[in-house]
């Protein structure tokens, strides 16, 4: 019976946040929120920095308990020059994440190549389709065979 009542207030928390925040660039997806901006300029850092001061304090009279350890910074670039900038949390600076990074299940890099993202797909392709060679190696019947395939292995 609680589980109806935490989701309601999950999504009470989305809809407020999201109704509060109409002027940010914020994206939610389940329990996964991000709030993003494009920066040129150091100012762009600083808005940016503002924005999560902002979140932070409209947090604290809802009741909201951050987990600051889950908060993390990236950065994806397209070009050469990178506007260098350590954004904080309650004076704690959040580290910017230099390898690739897994969001909702997609690999991404720094500099937005795909390859660590299909590298991982194919890992674990192969690795379930050896599990199926070894369970399913007698199997005679190629219909059989088949399902359990499409069954285990996303494609």
């Amino acid at each position: 019976d609680a589980l109806p009542i935490c989701v309601g207030v999950f999504g009470l928390f989305v809809n407020c946040a999201c109704s509060s925040f109409k002027h940010w660039q914020l994206l939610c997806f389940a329990n996964d929120m991000k709030l993003f901006l494009k920066v040129n300029y150091i100012t762009d850092c600083l808005y940016l920095q503002n924005y999560l001061d902002n979140f932070i304090t409209w947090s604290i009279p809802l009741c909201l308990t951050l987990n600051i350890n889950k908060f993390k910074s990236v950065v994806l670039i397209h070009s050469r020059s990178l506007t260098s900038f350590f954004y904080s949390i309650n004076g704690a600076n959040l580290l910017p994440i230099d390898t690739n990074v897994c969001d909702l299940g997609f690999i991404l890099t720094k500099s937005l190549c795909l390859q660590a993202h299909i590298d991982n797909i194919t890992c674990n392709a192969f690795k379930v389709l050896g599990f199926i060679k070894k369970i399913a190696g007698e199997f005679k019947l190629s219909n059989s065979l088949k399902a359990i395939i499409f069954s285990l292995v996303d494609l």
